[in-house]
């Protein structure tokens, strides 16, 4: 088994200009009169006289629950979490969770939402359904706004946005930041970030965020149509669906996010990523054609090169369109390698599935389980998405609403790391048919011994068809903290020739990933 480990180029704010590769048909004459349309529609709505004195007098607004946002606000009581490799989701949320009281590390949060190293995107239903089972509300919403943000924080309650950020043209990434402050007179975000570490606030002293641009952030904020996750406790419930108003309702919504987006485009038609919000809104409404069209703008106009490493929007509206070609076309163009996203084979394996060949959607759902055994169907499909994510407003915290949810007991964080293959080192060659012992050398790293530690087969292509690993958990010899152990395992090779690798997860005896305890084995099979 090996292990490779890469440098991460940092995240930052620039320009975004790179392209990434476009349809094969240009935009249509369709699309275009839309722009124009959108555009007339602007300037004649601006050209609409003063309403007269005839109208009714209007009724006082009621006084909302919320404080109004005042000139700055800053939010304290954080700990700071300086991310690891491709962990700003985990190492975000844990930061947010710290401020109502838990202890959970970044860690323990990745080895249930990142259990294989290399995922490159934990959504934001991801975060939010993590934090709900810890016992906190949470919601996921688009087209936020400079507004709703500082409102929140105005009222004590810090937000986790989703942005772009691209250190150098062309090397863009999506990134996770949470906003604790604002100042509108330096107009600046305060954001506590796991990685980027320019223009801090305190540069001498302890970390206490880094100074955002307002202007800046928006730009990067809008390539995710303004996603924004809002964790909170349930005696807070009432008060953040004040702030939210009509945006508390899913459907109102995506109204507003789709009003956003045609705005957009009837300021500059150009704009890629008000074409790829527009698809991304007419997705989550069912609207696949109208969507699939809007997508293939963006394209056209050109989108950076890693967008769909994040959003999979395009995927969902090909494939309901009957665009299959296209869904696995596109997912090869951002696979290889160094690039797995469980998202994407979920698609390629719904995308084969259709077209009538069960082979190769069976390798990518295998492929799937391998990069995340716990995959929900709501990860990828939008309207699944939103479900999954208003559901906070129902969720199982049982407490009064003067009584805050008391922060959940951390469960310690179990970590192993990989020593050496004893035994069947990868590429080794074995029989058709034959059993062979593997035994894979592992330190405990964890603060504790483990007992009852098990060994889980999570993905094997075509071995699981093929008897190829036991169909139930391997226990594991009990380890103290900081030994090692020597984890064996009898198989019997695939019937077939052929080059074949097969995964194992060493989880907990509650069945819980341990972080760093993924093993693998390749072998290739002869012919007897």
């Amino acid at each position: 088994m090996s292990r490779n480990v890469r440098a991460q180029s940092p995240d930052t704010e620039a320009v975004i200009q790179a392209q990434a590769t476009p349809p094969s048909t240009p935009p249509s004459p369709v699309l275009q009169a839309l722009a124009t349309r959108l555009r007339e529609t602007a300037v004649s709505a601006s050209q609409i006289p003063n309403a007269t004195a005839t109208q009714p007098p209007l009724l006082p607004k009621p006084t909302p629950s919320y404080v109004t946002a005042g000139e700055q606000a800053t939010l304290s009581g954080f700990s700071y979490i300086r991310q690891t490799w491709n962990n700003c989701g985990p190492a975000t949320l844990a930061m947010n969770l710290s401020y109502w009281g838990s202890t959970l590390d970044q860690a323990t949060i990745g080895s249930v939402l990142r259990p294989f190293q290399d995922d490159k995107n934990v959504g934001p239903v991801e975060l939010a359904e993590y934090a709900q089972l810890q016992g906190y509300r949470a919601l996921v919403r688009v087209n936020g706004s400079g507004d709703r943000l500082r409102t929140l924080l105005a009222n004590d309650i810090p937000v986790i946005i989703e942005t772009w950020l691209e250190p150098h043209p062309g090397d863009g990434l999506g990134h996770y930041r949470l906003l604790v402050g604002y100042d509108d007179e330096a107009a600046h975000w305060i954001g506590y970030d796991s990685y980027y570490r320019e223009n801090l606030v305190n540069p001498t002293g302890p970390y206490q965020g880094i100074r955002m641009d307002y202007a800046e952030t928006d730009a990067l904020w809008k390539v995710f149509n303004r996603t924004y996750v809002v964790i909170y406790t349930a005696d807070k419930a009432d008060l953040v669906a004040d702030i939210l108003g009509e945006d508390i309702d899913a459907g109102a919504m995506w109204a507003r996010s789709l009003q956003a987006a045609d705005d957009d485009i009837a300021a500059n038609g150009d704009d890629a990523f008000a074409w790829f919000n527009r698809g991304s809104t007419l997705t989550a409404r069912g609207r696949y054609a109208e969507a699939a069209d809007a997508y293939d703008q963006a394209r056209s106009l050109g989108l950076p090169p890693r967008m769909l490493w994040y959003q999979f929007g395009p995927f969902q509206a090909y494939y309901e369109s009957g665009r299959y070609e296209d869904v696995l076309a596109l997912a090869d163009s951002v696979l290889n390698p160094a690039v797995q996203i469980e998202e994407l084979y979920y698609w390629k394996a719904e995308a084969a599935l259709a077209l009538g060949n069960s082979s190769a959607a069976e390798q990518a759902r295998a492929r799937l389980q391998q990069l995340k055994p716990n995959y929900s169907v709501a990860y990828g499909r939008m309207e699944k998405a939103e479900s999954a994510a208003t559901v906070a407003m129902t969720a199982s915290a049982s407490v009064t609403s003067s009584t805050a949810v008391a922060a959940p007991t951390a469960k310690p964080s179990a970590r192993a790391g990989f020593v050496a293959d004893v035994t069947i080192p990868d590429g080794t060659s074995v029989r058709a048919g034959e059993d062979f012992t593997k035994i894979w050398r592992v330190r405990n790293e964890s603060d504790f011994a483990w007992q009852g530690y098990r060994l889980r087969n999570i993905a094997g292509g075509a071995w699981i068809n093929d008897n190829f690993a036991p169909p139930v958990d391997q226990p594991i010899p009990d380890t103290a903290a900081g030994a090692t152990a020597d984890i064996e395992l009898v198989i019997t090779a695939p019937t077939q020739p052929g080059s074949y690798t097969g995964y194992w997860q060493i989880v907990d005896a509650d069945g819980t990933p341990v972080t760093g305890g993924q093993l693998w084995t390749i072998i290739s099979v002869l012919a007897q």
